[in-house]
């Protein structure tokens, strides 16, 4: 999901939530994760790469994976119809969060989650054919 005009293209996301997946057959993988990426399984924030190292009990409720090789969103025709699922609903957001009102998903400086929105509407709506 590239875009239409030069303008259109997406060099950066930040996910900050949400899951990872392998990309089905027939389907157009996007928002690949690094190399590098963990996913991480808790229900509480985690505040540093120190506390994501070495965990305080409690704080995972699974351990983490590598998200090597998966992606956080997908296109896929089916028929007629086209379907886009994300691993994380919040790029599609414009959101603050925490107590000191952090810009997440739309919001999130240096993100370009809005263009990669509009490029989503674009191609589920037709109006580009990639």
């Amino acid at each position: 999901i590239t875009g239409m005009q030069p303008g259109d293209r997406v060099a950066k996301i930040i996910s900050c939530t949400g899951n990872s997946f392998r990309s089905p057959s027939g389907g157009f993988g996007f928002l690949h994760c690094s190399p590098t990426a963990w996913e991480v399984f808790t229900d509480k924030a985690i505040n540093s790469l120190e506390q994501f190292m070495s965990p305080p009990p409690g704080l995972m409720y699974r351990p983490s994976i590598s998200a090597s090789g998966r992606v956080q969103g997908v296109a896929v025709r089916i028929g007629q119809g086209r379907v886009v699922v994300l691993g994380d609903g919040s790029l599609l957001t414009a959101m603050r969060y925490g107590k000191h009102g952090e810009p997440k998903g739309m919001n999130m400086p240096g993100s370009d989650a809005r263009q990669l929105t509009i490029n989503i509407m674009h191609w589920l709506s037709g109006l580009y054919d990639q």
